[in-house]
């Protein structure tokens, strides 16, 4: 009898300890450079490389050690192949712009781009590259926002997608009128072609137009229209002046040339997200007032659902708040058929004499809402969720202009828990 609760005892010991060990550690504050999900794996930069932590098992692994402190660099982007087998990595620096492709595996340098080359002979103003990703296995394309390209990586093959910036920008001033121009920005690949935003036209005001090129040349698709974000290879979402000062949002389905009213009331600006369901999530609200709802839009059917997510007078009275405004929206996620929107709100305390932020979560079953923790005098906090909607990646920047932060990881279901 003894020696079976003995062996019992082992077995629970053993089930325990082996919990203990598969428990996923998750980062903590982690000083950073840079910060991007790429699926399900969360890719940073570091003083001492780039790594990648994966949230299927929780390892952290190296792509690239280096000793970054010592290279000129205060901003990076990175992008998997499709096959995962190499990365495109860009650097921004004070006076440093790079672009560099590297193997996955070994982290060795495969290719680095002459960035000065697509950058020059533009006049006094000129743009670095900012966006660089891949078609295939085989060919990226490469923008300076003045010029677009599509480069073969085994070949070295170039070709310019978009017409010569010189002429114009060679006669723009560089500090009032060059900064505004673009030839292709917010370059999205949907299907065979490239889509992405242009102005360029010298001092003219507006959205500017959506163009699509490819190999074979340009054109224009959507005037008065800036493109936001790409749904899939058939659908993308776009803003449009409908009338004086209220810009709409709207789907683009390019396989009919159709588009359709998302919101045009109301909005708040550039605050749109991709749903893990597939789904768009946004928010309207005057950006003053402390009243604001969620939106909820199924690009299938294109019909949303809405959610009185915050009013500050009726649900958080405070005699000491003198001013209420929105700070900004971070995104949502879906669970077995509940939203969580992710946002923040400055509210102005009389007696401290200065905005207090709050970051805040709401369910739209449990219609609960919670502040997701405190942050002190942190002078921003971001949150980026995952694709599947699991993991959210909590940047912290300490003042304005600083180029590291710390960041987080924390599980959705926390803050689910959190909301019953």
């Amino acid at each position: 009898m003894r020696k079976g609760i003995l062996v019992l005892l082992c077995l629970i010991i053993l089930l325990l300890s082996g919990c203990v060990q598969n428990e996923k550690e998750l980062p903590k504050d982690v000083s950073a450079i840079s910060t991007k999900w790429q699926d399900n794996q969360l890719v940073y930069l570091t003083d001492n490389g780039l790594f990648v932590y994966n949230t299927l098992d929780g390892k952290t692994e190296p792509l690239m050690t280096d000793d970054i402190s010592k290279r000129d660099i205060n901003w990076l982007n990175c992008n998997f192949s499709p096959d995962k087998s190499k990365y495109i990595m860009i650097t921004m620096g004070k006076y440093d712009n790079t672009v560099e492709i590297r193997d996955t595996k070994t982290g060795e340098n495969f290719l680095s781009l002459d960035t000065e080359k697509y950058r020059g002979d533009v006049g006094g103003y000129s743009p670095p590259i900012g966006q660089a990703e891949w078609i295939d296995n085989k060919n990226i394309f490469l923008t300076t926002e003045f010029r677009l390209y599509i480069i073969n990586i085994l070949t070295g093959r170039e070709i310019q997608v978009t017409e010569e910036c010189a002429p114009v920008t060679t006669k723009a001033n560089h500090n009032v009128e060059a900064p505004y121009l673009s030839w292709a920005a917010n370059v999205k690949k949907m299907g065979d072609k490239l889509y992405y935003n242009s102005k360029r036209e010298i001092g003219k005001a507006g959205l500017g137009s959506i163009y699509c090129g490819n190999q074979e040349g340009e054109r224009e698709l959507i005037p008065n229209a800036r493109l936001i974000m790409a749904l899939d290879d058939t659908r993308f979402v776009y803003w449009k002046e409908t009338r004086p000062d209220v810009l709409a949002t709207l789907l683009y389905d390019i396989s009919t040339s159709s588009s359709f009213l998302i919101a045009d009331t109301d909005s708040l600006p550039e605050e749109i997200f991709r749903i893990n369901n597939g789904k768009l999530a946004y928010m309207t609200g005057k950006m003053t007032g402390g009243i604001y709802r969620g939106a909820v839009y199924d690009p299938n059917t294109r019909q949303a659902q809405e959610f009185d997510i915050y009013n500050a007078e009726r649900d958080f009275p405070d005699n000491d708040i003198d001013q209420r405004q929105f700070g900004h929206f971070m995104g949502a996620w879906e669970k077995d058929g509940e939203y969580v929107f992710l946002f923040s709100v400055e509210n102005f305390s009389t007696s401290q004499g200065k905005y207090l932020k709050e970051y805040l979560a709401y369910s739209t079953r449990t219609k609960k809402i919670i502040e997701i923790d405190d942050y002190g005098d942190t002078w921003l906090v971001n949150m980026n969720i995952s694709p599947s909607g699991e993991y959210i990646a909590v940047t912290k920047h300490k003042s304005p202009g600083d180029d590291s932060f710390l960041f987080d990881v924390i599980q959705a279901d926390n803050l689910l828990e959190q909301l019953k």
